[in-house]
């Protein structure tokens, strides 16, 4: 039977459900687990789910059950891949995760941004209106996105989604040309071209 050991489920929120797999499988939980807990609680495991936890070529020597390390997000940077893939052990994460999510929290941090959102609602609330007489004022600088130009690292799900939002805006997309293999796409460009 696969031992299935999630390490670190409070890093999930307490409404997201959790679908098993339909194999025959014992599922071992726990809310967080320190550096120290790692080898110790996947001795058995057959499939590792984590979120935080590190795992590394000091853990893996260690876990010869260890045959999947599921990712329950979509980064993987907590996760020694060479190391995975010297030992045979799977990895995979989270696709589409966050889908709308996090490309409209992006949109939201650069229309604050813009807008000044932050400056104005202090000036907000320190009664600014009141003060000003004519309950007009201008104390901080505002912009339009409109015409502006956003330079995306990563032309993924999540990147692909932002620039399309940005294009609803009337911004200009540009992405950094891919690390791997060769694009020729024209809303790509150098990263140091897209950063100047």
């Amino acid at each position: 039977m696969q031992q299935i050991v999630f390490l670190d489920s409070d890093t999930l929120d307490a409404g997201i459900t959790l679908h098993h797999p339909d194999f025959p499988h014992h599922w071992q939980s726990y809310p967080r687990t320190t550096p120290e807990q790692v080898v110790e609680r996947l001795k058995d495991a057959s499939i590792a789910i984590i979120n935080k936890v590190r795992i590394g070529a000091a853990e893996l020597a260690q876990l010869p059950e260890l045959k999947l390390i599921a990712l329950a997000a979509t980064g993987s940077d907590n996760v020694d891949l060479e190391a995975c893939r010297a030992a045979n052990v799977g990895v995979c994460n989270i696709r589409n995760y966050s889908g709308p999510s996090v490309p409209e929290h992006a949109m939201a941090l650069m229309l604050a941004l813009s807008r000044n959102l932050f400056c104005w609602r202090q000036s907000l609330l320190e009664g600014r209106w009141q003060q000003s007489g004519q309950f007009c004022f201008f104390d901080h600088n505002i912009m339009d996105l409109h015409g502006k130009q956003l330079g995306i690292i990563g032309k993924g799900t999540l990147g692909q989604a932002l620039g399309e939002r940005a294009k609803g805006m009337g911004m200009t997309v540009r992405y950094a040309q891919s690390q791997v293999g060769a694009s020729h796409d024209e809303d790509r460009l150098p990263l140091d071209e897209l950063l100047q």
